[in-house]
């Protein structure tokens, strides 16, 4: 019976600890370097999650970063008057968005480094995920 005790006690000492070290939230940081736009985004329980406009034949903003093995959830939403792509091959995510319309989607970032997101449709359209 001690040793049942013991074991409830210390896996809930461990939740608490898991809970507490995932309420720790921030709040998104922006850095504008001449025509570069990058967006931080704090790990808040492992999920990351972005809004990516494109616009005007760009990603805005055209940098943004995680935490590696953050899921990353990705609110496109395409405000332009032609059909554009979001693709991520790095993390197997091509997705098409027609005009006017808007798509969330989401992927592991399992590796770290940068990688090369565009619009297959427009390939000047290109921006970066930086997974740290």
């Amino acid at each position: 019976m001690k040793a049942k005790l013991s074991l409830l006690i210390v896996v809930l000492i461990a939740l608490l600890v898991l809970l507490a070290s995932g309420c720790r939230q921030g709040s998104p940081t922006t850095t504008v370097t001449g025509t570069q736009t990058t967006i931080t985004v704090p790990a808040t329980g492992g999920t990351s999650t972005i809004d990516l406009e494109l616009k005007d034949f760009k990603f805005m903003p055209d940098t943004i970063e995680t935490k590696a093995g953050n899921i990353v959830i990705l609110n496109l939403v395409n405000r332009d008057s032609a059909d554009h792509t979001f693709t991520l091959d790095a993390f197997s995510t091509d997705v098409r968005l027609p005009a006017g319309m808007q798509e969330s989607i989401q992927f592991l970032a399992d590796k770290k480094g940068t990688f090369e997101f565009h619009c297959s449709i427009h390939p000047s359209m290109r921006g970066s995920l930086v997974v740290k």
